[in-house]
């Protein structure tokens, strides 16, 4: 929840005062416990809650209880969030170097759908197949194994851009970042 945490930094030194709530949907124990030591650098502006399975009900009852800036985590499957959730529900719903993990061309389907369905807007942020971008990356990584090796299969399950702009049409308008090798897609 690194994009979150530098949104709330921001909201926290404008003293942003409107209830607001982030919510992070992970499965994995360790990206929690990442997640909420990350967090809790913020100090004392949000309120971190760790929730297993959300639902609107809970998260109205946060909601109400708390005019602050509030974070939950949960662990959600995904691919049933459309159950729990009504249309339109959320404000805006990202993914932030997540997609090129599902493997699956119908996961990835499935996921769009389920977005689109419970959000007003939303957005994809991720990786494309650059061959100059994956050299400057392994030569940053190389004396970080675990970073190197995690990079190395992100990079090759990356799309080229080709595909990305094809996937793109009718759905949303892509930027590319070329120096970093990455794409935002804001879907319409």
């Amino acid at each position: 929840m690194e994009a979150d945490r530098q949104v709330i930094s921001v909201l926290i030194d404008k003293k942003y005062e409107k209830p607001i709530i982030f919510i992070g949907v992970d499965k994995s124990l360790i990206t929690n416990k990442i997640a909420k030591e990350n967090l809790n650098s913020l100090g004392k502006g949000i309120e971190i809650f760790d929730i297993e399975i959300l639902t609107k009900y809970r998260l109205e009852e946060i909601a109400k209880a708390n005019k602050g800036t509030v974070v939950i985590l949960c662990k959600n499957d995904i691919f049933n969030l459309d159950a729990e959730f009504p249309p339109k529900y959320f404000d805006l719903v990202y993914s932030s170097l997540f997609k090129h993990h599902l493997v699956e061309e119908s996961d990835k389907e499935k996921l769009d759908k389920i977005v689109n369905e419970i959000s007003k807007k939303s957005l994809e942020y991720d990786g494309y197949k650059d061959w100059p971008i994956i050299a400057l990356q392994t030569l940053a990584g190389w004396n970080y194994p675990n970073f190197l090796n995690a990079e190395i299969f992100s990079n090759l399950r990356f799309k080229n851009k080709k595909n990305i702009i094809s996937f793109s049409k009718n759905k949303g308008k892509v930027s590319f970042y070329k120096s970093t090798g990455f794409y935002l897609l804001e879907y319409f």
